[in-house]
């Protein structure tokens, strides 16, 4: 699934934009720095409400549950105060909303980011994504909520997930990191960038020189003849280059291929791997490659093991991806540096 994020065209804007571009990283916002002023309103009142008539009610004389009620106050406090800290990437579903391209995008004259989620968040392991929720009242935590079977992600989608129906029109999904600040992603999110109606040429050709070698497509958001309707034209890159960025070949470890006898016969899909594997740009060595237990026989799950490249601090020093031999093909016949040193 792809998102889109609308960028301004001020000076200041641009710039950090386009260097956040460059160096391969993401703003996530505080809560008390976005513009809607309830963001993050919740009705807690509701769960301290319940704490307390339990308590008045049943166990007055139960210290013990006494005390595990007062640690559940204490549990959604700090979980609050977790809210106050945490980044926010406001994204959209739509690049051709004409509200937000006026509100967010200086007035058509700035320009719009499509990202694949998947690269967006490849790094991180404790981050949430989901779709705004659009409601007439603010949300409101109960005891439930803090129940056996609560779900994470739904409580911090209640808490600053969740907004008035007045914003439905930007069809929000919003990624929320810990902590707030600067985030690094893979440079393959970055898929493509719209150009707005107003945006000046010389913008234009500051970001094609500034992103060669990603394989970024470009496209010029125009007006549809006798609409209110936005089209879509592609652009030629002014920058084209042969040379990848961050491409290079990292080296496989000894006996990272080594399956068991009854994987065999998939031995030249292992060597595929390898060469898939090698070729991230963001691999340092390929551990291992193996198969899952349990896999299907004919078609089964492969899985690389490789340890990240020190440049991109990740929370985790290796990453396992997995393949299925329809996807180690694919991928495999896209490479065109297989003669070479």
């Amino acid at each position: 699934m792809t998102v889109f994020k609308y960028r301004g065209a001020s000076k200041e804007t641009f710039q950090y934009t386009l260097d956040g571009l460059i160096n391969d990283y993401f703003w996530a916002a505080e809560k008390s720095t976005l513009n809607d002023p309830y963001e993050g309103f919740v009705d807690s009142e509701t769960m301290i409400n319940q704490i307390n008539q339990a308590v008045n009610l049943f166990f007055k004389n139960n210290k013990s549950i006494q005390n595990a009620l007062v640690n559940a106050q204490n549990v959604l406090s700090g979980f609050l105060s977790f809210t106050d800290s945490a980044g926010i990437l406001s994204l959209s579903k739509d690049p051709l909303n004409e509200l937000l391209w006026a509100h967010y995008a200086n007035e058509h004259r700035g320009f719009c980011i499509e990202y694949d989620r998947r690269y967006l968040t490849r790094f991180y392991r404790n981050e949430f994504m989901f779709d705004v929720d659009y409601k007439e009242n603010p949300s409101s935590i109960s005891a439930s909520n803090f129940g056996i079977e609560m779900e994470k992600t739904n409580l911090i989608k209640k808490v600053i997930g969740t907004k008035s129906t007045k914003w439905k029109y930007e069809q929000e999904v919003r990624l929320v990191t810990s902590k707030f600040g600067k985030h690094q992603y893979d440079y393959r999110a970055v898929k493509s960038i719209y150009f707005g109606l107003r945006m000046s040429e010389d913008q234009k050709q500051k970001i094609m020189i500034s992103l060669q070698g990603r394989d970024i497509k470009y496209f010029q958001i125009e007006l549809k003849k006798n609409s209110y309707e936005f089209v879509i034209r592609h652009v030629v890159d002014l920058y084209p280059t042969k040379k990848k960025y961050l491409y290079e070949k990292s080296k496989v470890m000894d006996n990272a291929i080594d399956p068991i006898e009854k994987w065999s016969s998939f031995v030249p899909y292992f060597k595929k791997l390898a060469e898939i594997v090698r070729r991230d740009p963001y691999c340092e060595e390929i551990a291992s490659i193996d198969i899952k237990v349990n896999s299907n026989k004919t078609n089964p799950t492969f899985f690389v093991n490789f340890k990240w490249k020190n440049r991109i601090e990740p929370l985790f020093a290796y990453q396992i991806d997995y393949f299925h031999l329809n996807e180690i093909d694919a991928k495999y016949n896209e490479i065109t540096d297989l003669n070479s040193c």
